[in-house]
């Protein structure tokens, strides 16, 4: 991958669209952190009206859709993780970067856009968006503060909730949670460190 200046590589096998059981539909990003089976994506994604979607299917770069169960969803902040049921495709998983160690180029962004995407393609085509200056904020949960990464995202749509947030090194920092639109009808978009899914999720 490559934007804003500097580059990474990832296998793209790590980089999965969110689907319920209208496949041509996907409802969220999600990639590959970790264990190969593990594929983080955002709470509101796989859940509906408070309860567990009853059926989710991951859809890779390449190869058949495979099902995938709900094994951990964070109890206050936007976050899931999913474990594939099967082999999985990926065999090189993201893994977690902290955002202090980013430079000045900025971030990278990444997801799924369903506007940008034909039917045939959806699949198969992922964007990438320079970020090359953000914010941090601050939100107040039950269990804390959420630290939060807010950007400048004219591209941001609820496709790519759910996508990997990437610093300089390729490194996972954060996972894009929202899109925000002011009253200017300028937009921006929220990502929740990944620092949060570290601290709460216990690994089984």
């Amino acid at each position: 991958m490559t934007d804003g200046g500097f580059s990474f590589s990832i296998h793209q096998d790590a980089i999965f669209l969110i689907c319920g059981h209208d496949l041509d539909r996907p409802l969220a990003t999600g990639f590959c952190f970790i264990k190969p089976e593990w594929i983080v994506t955002t709470k509101h994604a796989v859940i509906d009206l408070d309860l567990p979607r009853e059926e989710l299917w991951l859809l890779p770069r390449h190869g058949a859709p495979l099902t995938g169960s709900i094994v951990f969803v964070h109890p206050t902040h936007d976050l899931a993780v999913l474990r594939i049921e099967g082999p999985s495709p990926c065999d090189v998983p993201l893994f977690p970067s902290f955002e202090e160690y980013t430079g000045l180029k900025g971030l990278l962004a990444c997801g799924y856009a369903p506007s940008l995407s034909s039917v045939e393609e959806s699949r198969y085509t992922l964007h990438l968006n320079h970020v090359p200056s953000y914010e941090r904020e601050k939100r107040i949960r039950d269990t804390g503060e959420e630290a939060l990464i807010t950007f400048d995202a004219p591209w941001m749509e609820g496709g790519h909730s759910g996508g990997p947030v990437f610093g300089e090194g390729g490194g996972v920092v954060a996972v894009l949670i929202e899109k925000v639109q002011n009253n200017d009808g300028l937009v921006s978009a929220r990502a929740t460190s990944i620092l949060h899914l570290l601290r709460f999720l216990t690994f089984r």
